[in-house]
């Protein structure tokens, strides 16, 4: 499940209470008919974060789509990763920092 317009402050309470309930209609559901349920990831995306993102060996451009950076600026209490979705025309390319939960 993808969760969008979530700030920093918030990640615990929708963690608690919207994976919580989202979680348990799964378990009622799928017990319901008979079945296990299957397998839940909860991504939270987070498009309003000041960092910025460039290749050093590459006189500072914008890294390539499709590039995710998880280590060094990222948290380690949770895996958070920046995810480059798509080429910068102008500037500097928008990421998507992201917390993945499962």
């Amino acid at each position: 499940m993808y969760r969008d317009g979530v700030g920093e402050g918030q990640l615990k309470a929708v963690y608690n209470t919207e994976l919580t309930i989202l979680t348990e209609g799964l378990m009622k559901m799928y017990a319901n008919g008979g079945r296990s349920p299957p397998l839940l990831t909860f991504i939270v995306l987070s498009k309003r974060v000041n960092t910025r993102l460039m290749m050093m060996k590459m006189n500072l451009q914008n890294p390539p789509p499709g590039t995710i950076v998880d280590e060094v600026v990222t948290l380690p209490e949770r895996y958070d990763f920046y995810l480059i979705s798509c080429a910068a025309r102008q500037g500097t390319v928008s990421r998507v920092p992201t917390t993945c939960s499962g």
